[in-house]
């Protein structure tokens, strides 16, 4: 990312996905037909 003000800075190295994730699993154990989650794990897979 580029803002201008610093030299450059990753920071995916600084994301934590983790609660995103354990929350995302939660709700499909619930729920394993919702679309929508099945939509969310599978963006969440391509992108991780």
């Amino acid at each position: 990312m580029k803002l201008g003000y610093t030299s450059d800075f990753d920071e995916t190295e600084h994301y934590n996905t983790k609660i995103y994730e354990s929350a995302l699993e939660s709700l499909t154990k619930e729920d394993s037909d919702n679309k929508i989650l099945k939509e969310l794990n599978e963006h969440f897979e391509e992108a991780n």
